[in-house]
């Protein structure tokens, strides 16, 4: 595939946009194994697709999002693209009720696979947006997580409304 310099540059602006993410890092996933695949992200998808009118951001990450959780395979692309929706002002509750929609159409698994890839994207943020400290026990950081000496693991407890999740961290 031949690179068109004009569409990788929209491309690339467009992921920035979406995704955060730069040319240079979407070559580094991709570009050892498939360069041409990594290409066809920045230039087809970002640069073209992506481009249109019809849809705005927002919009089509949505549609990205459920259709990533119906595949029911693509759990890395869908932790992405929620990370993505959130950056284009798609909410929380928003991306749980796009997994109860599906329910009746692609099963509970699905739906619940899609609510896990969500509260990574939760834990990830509350890693990035929060100072940690290492210590003996493990990691510490005030009243929200509370190191647990049990097999040498941290433990964190994550709750919001309707979803908890008590995390093992190494």
């Amino acid at each position: 595939m031949q690179s068109d310099p004009q569409r990788r540059a929209r491309g690339a602006q467009k992921i920035g946009e979406i995704l955060g993410q730069t040319p240079d890092q979407v070559e580094r996933s991709l570009g050892d194994v498939a360069p041409q695949l990594a290409t066809y992200v920045l230039e087809t998808i970002y640069g073209e697709i992506y481009q249109s009118p019809a849809l705005d951001s927002r919009t089509r990450q949505i549609v990205t999002v459920a259709a990533l959780a119906t595949l029911g395979t693509a759990a890395p692309q869908l932790q992405t693209h929620i990370g993505g929706a959130l950056r284009c002002g798609v909410t929380r509750e928003e991306i749980v009720e796009i997994m109860m929609q599906l329910v009746p159409y692609v099963g509970v698994a699905a739906a619940i696979n899609g609510v896990f890839c969500e509260l990574r994207q939760e834990v990830a943020r509350y890693f990035r947006d929060t100072h940690f400290v290492r210590g003996e026990s493990g990691l510490a950081q005030n009243d929200r997580q509370r190191p647990d000496k049990s097999r040498g693991h941290s433990r964190m407890v994550l709750g919001s409304p309707g979803i908890h999740a008590d995390l093992r961290l190494p």
